[in-house]
Formats: C-alpha cells, structure tokens, sequence
C-alpha cells in the first residue's frame, strides 16, 4: 500500500511539473520577419532570429540593430556596453545571421528586445545549426512555395503579404 501511495505521488507530482511548465520545453523561436507573432509573446523570453540589416549608434551611446523584413530591432543602452568586451553592438553583428534570446518589449508599437550581454546572441554562420526550439513561425521560402493558379482572393493575400515584409525600421525615424 505504501507503495503504491508514493508511486501515484511521484506520478501526481511529475504530471502538475509538466503541465505548469517547469519541464525542459525549449524557448520558441521567431522569424524576425514575423513582427505580429513576436508581439503577441509581449513580456515572454523567446528566440528571434534573422540577418541584420542595418545598424545605429546614437550620440548618448545607445546601438540599434534592424533585422531585413522586419520592424524587430534590438537596443542596447550605453550603461549595457561594459558587457561587450570585443565592442559594439553595432560593430559585432553587421551584416550577420542573429539567434538572440531575450524578453520582448516594444516601443512606439515595434516589437523590441534589450540587448543586454552578448551571451544574448548566437551569429548564425552557414553550417552552423540553428537555434533549439519549437519553431513558431512558419516561413515558406521561395524555393518551396506550391506554384498555384491565381484568383483575386489569393491576389490581395498576396499583395498584404508583401506589405507586412516591409523595409527594415529606419531608427532615426523613430529616435531622434
């Protein structure tokens, strides 16, 4: 009997772990592109990735960081840079193919993440696997995209799909 009590425990016990979301569930992984998506994880850690595009720095010291197709960026405020012994930010990852992990913000309705220790950042290099994760956000490529007959419907969901790949957010706009 005794053991059959502290069997249905430990099982008890092992199920609410799971289901509270304490088991080894990796962090979800975004396309940058997918700015909706990672908006929806506001305040939640997750994994963005996507080639940067376009870097800042401002006057006060703050780096900015754009990601092609996107309006994520990533910030990393002056009292942040003692962290990045080999520099900048906005010197490090220019040009590159990012994994970063962190909480999601936004500012002025953009989805953001504070960049705040490179420990933050994966640069993703040809071979190189991609982040672990569930993957949230589905792109279909180029290459794999079913070729289909075209009617109007599929037209306008066309063309909305190309707004929402918009240019990269030029920050100068946004902080002056």
């Amino acid at each position: 009997m005794k053991q059959a009590i502290t069997f249905l425990l430990t099982f008890i016990l092992s199920h609410l772990i799971l289901q509270s979301g304490f088991s080894q569930d990796p962090t979800p992984v975004f396309e940058a592109a997918d700015g909706q998506a990672i908006t929806a994880k506001l305040g939640q850690r997750i994994t963005v990735r996507g080639t940067v595009t376009e870097v800042r720095k401002t006057s006060s010291g703050t780096n900015f960081i754009n990601f092609e197709n996107s309006d994520f960026y990533l910030v990393t405020f002056k009292s942040d840079l003692t962290a990045f012994e080999k520099g900048e930010p906005a010197e490090l990852y220019q040009g590159k193919h990012l994994a970063v992990t962190g909480v999601v913000s936004t500012y002025k309705g953009k989805p953001q993440m504070k960049l705040a220790h490179p420990d933050m950042v994966k640069i993703i290099t040809g071979d190189a696997p991609l982040p672990a994760g569930k993957k949230q956000s589905k792109q279909v490529s180029k290459k794999t995209k079913p070729k289909t007959t075209s009617s109007k419907s599929e037209s306008k969901s066309k063309t909305s799909e190309q707004k929402k790949k918009a240019t990269p957010v030029n920050a100068k706009k946004y902080f002056k």
